[in-house]
């Protein structure tokens, strides 16, 4: 009988239910992602639908690290983003068969949705205002010199407003083509 080493809070049955298994598939995800990304991608993927708990994914990031099988790198923002080095892929490609193919499937699925919402709200700009009688959310294609079209939407409710931002973040490349076919008709 396998035994259970890792953190079971917030973990869904068939999720990650040991250390070693959080660590592979952290470092699996990183290699897979091709990109770097941040600690907050991989806990909201992997802690969402229950498949590791929270800490232990905070903790499996920071191993792999250690271990040599990741790099943290710092931006200029202060952001920290990591990414497989040449061994962690190596151990990711020839160990990856350990984990369910459901599981490592799913999480790259999310993965990658919450590395473009990632993305694509640093890229853009959201500003909710609260108003004596609703709120006003101005949604902007690009930032600053580089913004390329703006939206402002009023609304009753906070949820329509969280509602718009999320929609905005999700279908950005749709409206965007939705709009610029409808203005050159």
């Amino acid at each position: 009988m396998r035994e259970y080493d890792a953190f079971r809070q917030g973990v869904e049955p068939g999720g990650m239910m040991t250390t070693a298994d959080v660590r592979l598939l952290v470092c699996y995800l990183l290699k897979s992602l091709g990109e770097p990304v941040s600690k907050e991608v991989l806990t909201d993927t992997l802690c969402e639908d229950g498949l590791a708990n929270f800490f232990e994914v905070t903790s499996a990031a920071d191993a792999l690290v250690e271990q040599g099988n990741a790099e943290k790198t710092v931006l200029a923002d202060g952001t920290e983003r990591y990414s497989a080095t040449e061994n962690g892929k190596h151990i990711a490609e020839t160990l990856m068969t350990d984990l369910p193919k459901s599981v490592r499937e799913k999480a790259l699925r999310r993965a990658m949705y919450h590395a473009t919402m990632e993305k694509r709200s640093k890229e853009n700009e959201i500003e909710t205002k609260e108003l004596d009688d609703g709120y006003e959310v101005n949604l902007s294609v690009g930032k600053g010199t580089e913004r390329l079209m703006r939206f402002s939407f009023r609304v009753p409710a906070k949820e329509q407003a969280r509602a718009l931002e999320k929609g905005f973040l999700e279908h950005l490349d749709e409206l965007c083509e939705e709009v610029y076919r409808i203005l050159l008709q």
